[in-house]
């Protein structure tokens, strides 16, 4: 926190004011001996966080401290919400990704099982077609390639690029 006297010499407390907003977002205090309107509008454009009249009485600068600790926790807090909620929104992404997945995988999975299970059987039951085998295999390669296709586009993401 800046406390300033509003009259310096060589620079005022506004243009010192001007020169640390450009670079920083500190809370600055602007002390006064007089209640001149031209430099209160000057330091609400500024953003002067509080003035506080000369002759300083202790409680008044202490009060005004108080309420920029406050602000200054408040926004600390709403930082912490914002990146909270920022990685909330990337978890569910993910969740929902990998929902995704799942989803995509199913079908040439289910697609396996049913083959795996048909071959099963017709060979159990001694009624497999000569180049059944053949079929059979070539079709769970088709379906695994699907699933290994699916594998290679996840290993392409870049997480870092996804906004939320």
């Amino acid at each position: 926190i800046i406390i300033s006297d509003i009259n310096m010499p060589g620079i005022d407390g506004l243009q010192m004011s001007k020169i640390v907003r450009k670079s920083y977002d500190i809370p600055i205090i602007l002390l006064t001996d007089f209640e001149d309107t031209e430099n209160l509008k000057k330091a609400i454009e500024i953003g002067i966080n509080s003035f506080v009249t000369k002759p300083v009485i202790n409680d008044e600068i202490i009060r005004k401290l108080e309420n920029i600790a406050k602000s200054l926790s408040q926004k600390q807090e709403f930082k912490k919400f914002e990146e909270l909620k920022n990685q909330k929104e990337k978890i569910e992404l993910i969740l929902n990704f990998l929902s995704e997945i799942g989803h995509h995988w199913r079908q040439p999975l289910s697609v396996v099982r049913s083959l795996t299970t048909s071959y099963e059987v017709k060979k159990s039951m001694d009624v497999l077609e000569p180049d059944e085998d053949l079929k059979s295999m070539q079709a769970i390669t088709h379906e695994i390639e699907k699933i290994s296709t699916i594998l290679d586009e996840i290993q392409n993401i870049n997480f870092e690029d996804i906004n939320t």
